[in-house]
Formats: structure tokens, sequence, C-alpha cells
């Protein structure tokens, strides 16, 4: 089962008249933090899931506990996450 099963959808239309369904962004978790996690160079979600879960497949935890759009933007060296727990 997907854990985007029942996550509300739009369409957005691109240049050129193509449609796209789309997932609308969760809102942050407000569970419980299991930790703070300072982000090093180099890091990916994966092995900072790991670090934490041992199981590099949870990163998506970590996304929908910090109020960001993209991804990418947690992995910025000194940005720190909050790490909810399992």
């Amino acid at each position: 089962m997907s854990r985007n099963k029942n996550t509300a959808r739009y369409t957005s239309t691109l240049r050129g008249g193509r449609e796209l369904e789309l997932l609308k962004p969760r809102q942050p978790g407000l569970g419980v933090s299991r930790a703070l996690h300072t982000v090093k160079p180099g890091e990916r979600l994966d092995t900072i899931s790991w670090a934490y879960y041992r199981d590099p497949n949870q990163g998506w935890r970590i996304v929908e506990a910090n109020p960001v759009l993209d991804p990418d933007e947690l992995l910025e060296p000194g940005q720190i996450l909050a790490i909810p727990e399992l």
C-alpha cells in the first residue's frame, strides 16, 4: 500500500498544454521529534535516515517533518533537521 494513497492531488498545466497530476504538499508533522540533526557537507537523506532508523528508505519521514517544498533544501550544510519518531 502506498503512503500517498489518500493524499490530495491537483492538476498543473505545463507550457505546451501537457497536464500533470501532482500531490498536494503535506503539512509538516507535528509529532514528537526524536532528535535534531545538523547536516554535514556531502550528507544525503538515505545516510541520515540510516543513522537514525537503520533504514535508508525512511528519509521521507525526515522530509515530512521539516517545512520545505523541495527535499534538496534539507541538505544544505549547517541546516538543522527535526528527526521524527518512527
